[in-house]
């Protein structure tokens, strides 16, 4: 008989065993030169942009992808959670609308090189909902980005997409993770979930470290 889980003695006992299979690589992603140069109190405008259409390029590659995994698992607010995807392109035109924006085209500002965009094969929605868990994740993280961006660049810069899911962040968060627990229920179940994790976390790296080329010029 397949090995259960222990549940219900401790507060979502599946979660810990995912963050600490995932451990490595988000740390890897966390300090990868995309991540630093957004964080820096020199990021540019042309910056932001490219990282913006870097998650707007790999979430047209796959979120369809982890939907379609996702919907036997009946997520009652999926719908609603995937729309934050839809909101990347909004940034990025109100990013170009910008005065600021034009003034950096026109001294021709370094535009950050980043590295190429790779699909994720998903085998089952346990492994879909591990990659969720990576992309839900990244709401908190998108909080205190957006705290930097307004300071550094003003209120008026477009952060709609990392400003998550605003106030409702955290209970967003919490709700998730009730529902991954009760979703995992076997240790087989548990392995696919870190599967699908550690592809998101491998794939988002691999699109967001520096490809060490440089690259002068206007954003298209």
């Amino acid at each position: 008989m397949e090995q259960q889980l222990v549940k219900h003695i401790i507060p979502f006992t599946a979660v810990p065993a995912l963050k600490e299979a995932t451990r490595a690589v988000h740390q890897q992603m966390e300090s990868c030169h995309a991540m630093r140069r957004l964080m820096a109190d020199d990021v540019t405008l042309l910056e932001y942009q490219s990282i913006l259409m870097q998650w707007k390029l790999w979430t047209d590659k796959n979120i369809e992808h982890i939907a379609s995994q996702l919907k036997s698992l009946a997520i009652i607010d999926l719908i609603d959670r995937l729309e934050r995807y839809n909101i990347i392109q909004i940034d990025i035109a109100r990013i170009v609308e910008m005065e600021e924006y034009f003034l950096a085209n026109q001294n021709a500002i370094q535009i950050l090189p980043l590295g190429s965009v790779t699909s994720i094969d998903l085998a089952n929605p346990e492994q879909a909902l591990g990659a969720f868990y990576v992309l839900e994740g990244s709401t908190l993280g998108g909080a205190m980005i957006t705290r930097h961006l307004k300071h550094h660049f003003g209120d008026q810069i477009p952060c709609q997409f990392y400003n998550g899911y605003g106030m409702g962040t955290p209970s967003k968060w919490h709700n998730f993770l009730k529902h991954f627990e009760q979703s995992i229920n076997t240790v087989a179940e548990l392995n696919d979930a870190c599967i699908g994790a550690n592809a998101v976390f491998s794939s988002l790296l691999q699109t967001f470290q520096s490809n060490k080329q440089s690259a002068m010029g206007l954003v298209q």
